[in-house]
């Protein structure tokens, strides 16, 4: 499995470079982690490590319940249709297929799953059940009026970044593909897209 073997990596990186801190760029030190910074990153290892030996019992999802919710929930969203008509959807589609009857409750179908379902099983599958979509309710300071903000932490944004199976070396924007703190060239003869901004070469 590969998540198995990106724990192992992890696990030696961890070992190796247990007192590697931070990064000074400024006076090209390393700085002693801080007790927070390596609570986060034994934090993050953990819930990897947790994640990896859970991953090795996932079997693909199963081709009739989930991936047909999931297929009508993609759809509703990609025609900005609200995502309460699921389960008007839902219980048509059982009901013409003889598998509910008018009338009947739809959450006690065995044909049927709910979004919360669906929601639940894709952030168990994909390791966000923890730190991702995090509710906070606040005030606007002009209006006074109340809204939910979504957040995520960091850490586990970080984590998402460096397991991403469908993130491959090449889509980095590396100035040298063997060394990525290397500095873009003097005389740029092309336009790209981070690597050549104004704000990335005056930072550089």
């Amino acid at each position: 499995m590969k998540a198995q073997s990106q724990l192992e990596q992890s696990q030696a990186d961890n070992d190796s470079d247990a007192d590697i801190g931070m990064y000074d760029a400024e006076n090209d030190v390393i700085l002693p982690p801080t007790e927070e910074s390596s609570a986060r990153q034994k934090l993050m290892l953990d819930n990897f490590k947790d994640y990896a030996k859970r991953s090795n019992d996932f079997v693909p999802l199963d081709a009739n319940k989930f991936v047909t919710a999931i297929t009508l929930l993609q759809t509703l969203r990609h025609t900005k249709a609200s995502l309460d008509t699921y389960e008007a959807i839902m219980r048509w589609k059982l009901e013409y297929q003889g598998l509910l009857h008018p009338g009947e409750s739809l959450a006690k179908s065995p044909h049927f799953i709910s979004r919360e379902q669906v929601y639940r099983k894709l952030k168990e599958r994909y390791n966000r059940l923890h730190g991702f979509g995090i509710k906070t309710e606040i005030v606007l300071p002009g209006s006074k009026s109340r809204a939910i903000l979504i957040t995520s932490e960091l850490y586990m944004v970080i984590q998402q970044l460096l397991i991403d199976p469908r993130v491959h070396p090449e889509y980095y924007l590396f100035n040298d593909k063997n060394d990525p703190f290397a500095p873009p060239a003097a005389d740029l003869d092309y336009i790209a897209d981070l690597n050549t901004g104004l704000s990335y070469l005056e930072t550089c």
